[in-house]
């Protein structure tokens, strides 16, 4: 599935945006941040998908590009501390020449 999502141009926009200004009904203004920290962290990052399941722990997609090399990480049944050192590993690792 994220293989399918990732060739689609305007979901890559949205899940690599890392902050979004949003008027609300009433005419206030709110800031939204994107929570996937290896997105806001490493700079090959370009976005993908958090998550948590109780059976399945805390979750990352990982998506990046670096000299033409294109990969998508997934680390599983994580902590909710580690899967974000784990995902950047992963990615910086599959992203080496």
């Amino acid at each position: 599935m994220a293989l399918t999502v990732d060739a689609v141009p305007d979901i890559r926009r949205m899940i690599s945006t890392k902050s979004f200004v949003f008027k609300k009904n009433d005419g206030s203004w709110i800031n939204l941040e994107n929570t996937n920290r290896v997105l806001r962290n490493y700079a090959f990052c370009d976005g993908m998908k958090t998550g948590y399941a109780q059976a399945a722990g805390y979750c990352l997609i990982s998506s990046g590009e670096k000299d033409n090399h294109r990969r998508i990480v997934v680390v599983l049944s994580d902590t909710s501390q580690a899967v974000w050192k784990d995902s950047q590993s992963l990615l910086e690792w599959s992203l080496k020449g």
